[in-house]
Parts: structure tokens; sequence; C-alpha cells
């Protein structure tokens, strides 16, 4: 169903969130795979909060944009100016 959404473009999907939460189950793979001392386990870890936090684009991103009156912390484009 969520391909599906993403195909109509319903749900915006950032691609390079997707591809993070891929390095980060290839990374895993090669934890399980090999003996790394959990080196792999940790970026996997990195990459999927990363690629998790990134791949829906969210309208939170845009309230700078939009003028609407926000607390500072549910806007962190504002905050960075």
């Amino acid at each position: 169903m969520l391909l599906g959404l993403s195909a109509i473009s319903v749900l915006p999907i950032n691609w390079l969130g997707a591809a993070l939460l891929m390095v980060a189950f290839s990374l895993f793979v090669l934890e399980a795979k090999f003996a790394a001392h959990g080196i792999l386990a940790l970026g996997g870890a990195v990459s999927m909060v990363l690629g998790a936090v990134m791949l829906v684009d969210s309208p939170a991103r845009n309230c700078a944009s939009t003028g609407e009156r926000r607390s500072p912390w549910l806007c962190p484009s504002r905050r960075l100016r």
C-alpha cells in the first residue's frame, strides 16, 4: 500500500532517505557475515536513523515559508537562521 501511495505521489518520499535505509540494511547484513566488532552495526544504526528521519517529506519542514506562527522547536529551519 505504501508503494502504491508513493507511486501516485500521495506520500512524498525523499529518495535519499530510502537509499540510506537500504545502506543500513546492507550494513546489518555485512555485520552478520563478517566480524567487524560492531563498527558496521553502528554505521547501520546511524544510517537507519538518518534515513528514517529523511524518508517522508513533512509539511513541518516548510513552516518557515508558509508564515504560520509555530513554536521554534517545531521549525528547525527557523532555528538555523
